[in-house]
């Protein structure tokens, strides 16, 4: 008895590789990002998969607590993080409602602000941050980037004297925004 032999192209397995069972949880872990001009509470925010700007149906929302966190998983692993305010959101740290202000931050920033919304992709986040920090008169802490940057954190050290320069400084890029 003669046994046959099929030979099969490297396209051919992946392509069976690929058949195999699929599974409907997700890959990715939730992420907690805060939105700052002073923490926003009622911001609304998205997971921007097709990177237009504009909240789609399917992309992964959530709205900000009352210290601006909110907590989202993905459901692709390309985004940007997009966060929206109307007139009922409201910065805890000044006490005013902050409306029509759109910010930004690309994937992995744990902060979104108006800073982050100055970098954009394909840029060295580091020196960028620095860069940005040093024209607004923000001292960085070291090993921190405006991507994870958040002066408001509870049980910070940063100084009253820093909050406010960093609230000055967001402010006159709100502004500009």
């Amino acid at each position: 008895m003669k046994r046959k032999i099929a030979a099969i192209s490297p396209l051919g397995l992946l392509t069976l590789a690929a058949c195999g069972g699929s599974s409907s949880s997700s890959n990715f872990s939730e992420q907690t990002i805060k939105i700052i001009k002073g923490p926003l509470q009622n911001a609304n925010v998205f997971l921007d998969y097709d990177q237009d700007g504009i909240l789609d149906a399917g992309e992964t929302t959530g709205s900000t607590d009352a210290s601006g966190v909110v907590k989202l998983t993905p459901t692709s692993g390309t985004y940007d993080i997009v966060a929206t305010t109307d007139n009922t959101t409201v910065d805890t740290y000044s006490g005013r409602a902050v409306s029509s202000i759109t910010l930004t931050a690309p994937k992995g920033a744990e902060v979104v602000t108006p800073l982050t919304t100055l970098l954009s992709d394909g840029v060295n986040v580091a020196t960028a941050s620095s860069n940005v920090a040093t024209a607004l008169g923000i001292t960085l802490p070291d090993g921190e980037t405006l991507l994870t940057y958040d002066p408001f954190a509870t049980g910070s050290a940063i100084s009253d004297a820093d909050k406010l320069a960093y609230e000055k400084a967001t402010t006159q890029v709100v502004n500009v925004l």
